[in-house]
């Protein structure tokens, strides 16, 4: 089993954010956890069965970040969906999303 270490850090105790410290562990775990994102994500999960089953032909998502943060894990997803011929079709990066 590998296992990573994550290393975050202040100049000071005197660092004008005080929560800093707290952001950077909060990004380094979620860079972490990305590489096995969609594992834990159940209804991802029964979308991929879907895919797998060839029942649609385009998924239709808010924004691509709702799929994964980490783009490695976002180009992987997609081509798989590329290999069961589903194309991923974009509000936000489309320009039809307005929040």
């Amino acid at each position: 089993m590998k296992k990573i270490a994550i290393y975050a850090s202040i100049s000071s105790l005197h660092e004008p954010n005080k929560d800093f410290l707290f952001h950077q562990r909060q990004m380094l775990m979620n860079y972490a956890s990305t590489a096995t994102a969609l594992k834990y994500k159940p209804m991802l999960q029964l979308l991929i069965k879907s895919i797998h089953k060839y029942e649609f032909s385009h998924l239709l998502v808010c924004s691509i970040d709702r799929i994964s943060r980490s783009s490695k894990v976002y180009m992987e997803f997609r081509q798989e969906l590329k290999n069961y011929g589903v194309t991923i079709i974009s509000l936000r990066e489309s320009g039809f999303y307005y929040e």
